[in-house]
């Protein structure tokens, strides 16, 4: 694998901003990483709120997105911060700007970026959540796994479980009606978060001793920009605009027959477990430059999901 691309300074704003703005035109739904994480994380490292404090800025070399090393280190500022007297920093930064015009802003960063890091949540990594949805002679819990996943894109594992009310397995409830996980689902999700969701469900199925009605994976990117290495199979005039990927594949039972609408991957050919149908599309954020070319190809390939116009956010 190729190692990380480094964007220059003078283009880390413009290009996080127009990730963000992608993101925002394509609005991902719950299965998907949190919109408002994502957008608050891309904002943390924009050398407008940061500065130079989080550069250098690392992108991912499959998915353009940025790279988990350059994500970390919002993350570890974050940690820094619960523990930190923001008073007292905002007022011995503005003392040293009085003092050394240089130190004094690069302490004035890391104030203003600590304190949003403060009041905002972040892109999970490695976050396992659960929620019971109804509780009687089955209960229904839904399971969310949120991962910057091997191939850089930031992926969702979402599970709706249904399991008879005495549970037993890797999945329960506690003595509150919360579910609790053995410690070991969470490296099983790791470790299958990019395998086929046919097996996911079947092997999901025996370890929580349950039954899967849904299974959704959710992946942000990748991230085309002008400079980037697009694939053999997508178009040149592609690589003149900006271009953000929103993928998603289901598994469920309320779907009544199979739909597939991505121009990158064949239709799946898998055996499906007993009652459930597959879903599977790809959604684009694409600058005006590359709408009509992006549109044609889409539809010379079987067709995509929504493609809607990114508007990189001003300055």
């Amino acid at each position: 694998m190729p190692g990380p691309e480094a964007l220059p300074a003078e283009r880390v704003g413009s290009y996080l901003r127009a990730l963000a703005a992608g993101l925002d035109a394509l609005a991902p739904n719950e299965d998907h990483v949190p919109l408002d994480a994502a957008l608050a994380h891309l904002q943390a490292l924009d050398p407008d709120l940061s500065g130079t404090l989080l550069l250098p800025a690392e992108l991912d070399p499959e998915a353009g997105l940025p790279r988990i090393t350059w994500l970390e280190r919002a993350r570890a500022e974050q940690r820094l911060a619960w523990d930190e007297d923001m008073e007292r920093a905002r007022a011995l930064a503005e003392r040293a700007l009085k003092l050394d015009q240089e130190l004094g802003c690069r302490m004035m960063s890391r104030v203003n970026m600590r304190q949003f890091l403060l009041q905002n949540p972040l892109l999970p990594n490695g976050l396992l959540t659960g929620a019971l949805r109804r509780k009687g002679r089955r209960l229904e819990v839904v399971l969310r796994y949120d991962r910057v996943g091997p191939d850089g894109l930031w992926t969702r594992l979402k599970l709706d479980v249904s399991a008879p009310a005495v549970w037993r397995g890797a999945l329960r409830l506690d003595a509150a009606g919360a579910p609790v996980w053995a410690e070991g689902l969470e490296e099983v999700l790791a470790r299958h978060l990019a395998v086929p969701l046919p097996g996911l469900v079947q092997q999901l199925a025996r370890l929580l001793q349950a039954d899967i009605r849904r299974v959704s994976r959710g992946r942000v990117g990748p991230f085309w920009f002008p400079g980037w290495s697009l694939p053999p199979t997508v178009p040149n005039v592609l690589a003149s605009g900006l271009l953000l990927h929103l993928q998603v594949e289901v598994l469920a039972e309320d779907i009544h027959h199979a739909v597939h609408r991505d121009p990158l991957k064949p239709a799946p050919r898998e055996t499906l477990p007993d009652g459930l149908q597959a879903f599977r599309e790809r959604r684009f954020a694409a600058s005006p430059n590359v709408l009509g070319p992006l549109t044609a190809w889409c539809e010379d390939r079987g067709g995509a999901g929504a493609i809607v116009p990114l508007l990189p956010r001003p300055h």
